[in-house]
């Protein structure tokens, strides 16, 4: 079907459409290639599993777009493709046949082959337009007195570390680093818990052994005690049945003991994933927010459906622990989301990088003050209100009367809401309402 739309274009002369068959330079119609690369499969499989960005994905978010904007260029030497990798702290070299890009932190680790980068990025398309292959500059660093790196030739804007999540790429590096720390602690304490728990033994072996000796002295009183010859090796027969018998009575007691031990839930040992809910069940931060990794990662259909469309709007990963709100009890869903109740009413859900607020101006606004007090303990990069037109100019207007009167001290960072906050007249906003502050306590 694309190789006769093409003929069509050709024969009434249509603008080409895009399609698995083009026009070439000739106007022959030829079959059009892929213009990039899928992923390796090996970086899908760690990104869905580890939830941790992949050196491919890394290297296409650094490099792919201003790599492919210098291709297009007039590229004049191959100075201008190295120094796009050394801003990211990496380095093209030659392997085998080819072109392979490496991790300058890990020159050990498994380099990207250069065409999954780009289809271009290949000795047979880059020799004829700029000569031979010419290795990376050195990288030149100039320090002060103390040792300190002042000035460099090819200033490095990132790099690579396996340590970072994928869903996170766009928050700010000091929190992307916060997060990965904090998630490499909750994989030592969980390692440390599991080596620290006690297993009983149930003395198994010397049970055992005692068992052993026992029949063993039986034998040597046969010996004593019998003196016909076939006799004493019938005896021996029945002491070694009774042995057999005793040792097999003796495995099914210890397998009882050990089933009866593990049956109660305190001396379970637990996986990774149960051990990190049990530590998000009480409050903590980092398994909160490992479990909205594997629920992001995962895509999983339980995920705690969607209270409302009166949203406040927080930066990426920007992750709390559960707060104590007047009135409020909270509850932790396995994905993550932190559920604010009322009576057993599902008031507000906390998903880290959104707030929802169900009927937010009712019973004098409770909801909404208490979405504010949320909002006002996350790092206040973002801070939107999302919504019905009507709900975010009434929510800029309580923001302006909670402002003050002294309850909190918000900012909006979206440009039209922060006009809008700052040019309401008194006459627009809705008369002040008297209300109980929540007791806020993290």
């Amino acid at each position: 079907m694309h190789k006769a739309c093409r003929k069509l274009e050709l024969k009434y002369d249509w603008k080409p459409d895009n399609g698995c068959w083009k026009r070439d330079q000739n106007h022959q119609i030829i079959r059009a290639e892929s213009q990039y690369p899928s992923a390796p499969r090996a970086a899908t499989q760690f990104e869905y599993h580890e939830d941790k960005e992949s050196f491919y994905s890394y290297v296409v978010r650094t490099c792919r777009a201003e790599l492919t904007s210098i291709l297009k260029g007039s590229l004049q030497e191959w100075e201008e493709v190295h120094a796009v990798f050394l801003r990211a702290h990496l380095e093209l070299k030659k392997k085998g046949s080819g072109l392979a890009i490496y991790d300058k932190n890990c020159p050990n680790n498994v380099p990207l082959k250069a065409s999954r980068l780009h289809p271009q990025l290949t000795l047979s398309k880059l020799v004829p337009r700029i000569g031979e292959f010419e290795s990376a500059p050195r990288v030149i660093e100039f320090k002060n007195e103390q040792g300190e790196v002042t000035l460099t030739n090819y200033m490095v804007s990132s790099h690579y570390d396996d340590r970072l999540h994928l869903r996170d790429h766009q928050a700010r590096m000091t929190r992307r680093l916060e997060r990965a720390e904090a998630r490499e602690d909750l994989k030592l304490r969980y390692q440390h818990d599991k080596k620290e728990a006690k297993y009983p033994s149930f003395d198994a072996k010397n049970r055992f052994r005692t068992l052993a000796m026992t029949f063993r002295f039986r034998r040597a009183h046969v010996c004593v005690a019998v003196r016909d010859p076939l006799l004493r090796k019938l005896a021996w027969h029945v002491v070694a049945f009774e042995r057999e018998k005793a040792m097999a009575e003796l495995r099914l007691q210890l397998k009882q003991e050990r089933a009866h031990w593990y049956r109660s839930p305190e001396n379970r040992r637990l996986s990774y994933r149960l051990w990190v809910e049990q530590q998000a069940l009480k409050g903590d931060k980092a398994a909160i927010s490992q479990l909205r990794g594997w629920a992001y990662q995962a895509k999983r259909d339980e995920r705690t459906a969607y209270l409302s469309d009166t949203v406040i709007e927080c930066a990426v990963s920007d992750d709390i622990a559960p707060v104590e709100l007047k009135g409020y009890t909270h509850h932790i869903h396995r994905d993550g989301a932190i559920l604010y109740k009322k009576e057993g009413v599902t008031q507000m859900i906390d998903r880290g990088e959104t707030i929802e607020m169900a009927r937010p101006f009712e019973n004098e606004g409770d909801n909404m003050v208490a979405g504010l007090r949320l909002a006002e303990q996350k790092s206040g990069e973002k801070r939107v209100f999302s919504g019905p037109r009507e709900y975010v100019e009434k929510a800029c207007a309580w923001v302006r009367d909670l402002n003050e009167m002294g309850e909190t001290s918000l900012t909006l960072t979206d440009p039209l809401q922060q006009k809008r906050f700052c040019e309401m007249r008194p006459q627009d906003k809705p008369a002040p309402i008297v209300f109980d502050s929540p007791n806020l306590t993290p």
